[in-house]
């Protein structure tokens, strides 16, 4: 039963501190710095239990900013979560 304990335990971390940040940053492309600011951000602000939503608010904030900000204002070629990349227009129209 012990064995068993300590192997779920060790797993978990493993996977939770490991494998699903690099997952995520693969999927999302958002800093790994980043989500954990935010989710420290929002623990402090709104509890506990804004730490669930925390992940998810963030990338659709960085998304908007990246789409609005990043991309409209400034007329800069980024890509976004889910996106192909845009091929890059050659200096002088050609």
């Amino acid at each position: 039963m012990l064995w068993t304990i300590l192997a779920y335990l060790a797993i978990h971390q493993l996977d939770g501190n490991m494998i699903m940040p690099l997952i995520q940053r693969q999927l999302v492309r958002v800093p790994p710095a980043l989500m954990l600011i935010s989710i420290a951000l929002f623990g402090t602000l709104f509890g506990l239990g804004a730490t669930i939503f925390a992940a998810p608010l963030t990338v659709v904030i960085y998304v908007a900013v990246i789409k609005l900000y990043v991309r409209d204002t400034l007329g800069e070629s980024t890509t976004l979560p889910g996106e192909k990349a845009q091929p890059k227009s050659l200096p002088g129209g050609g």
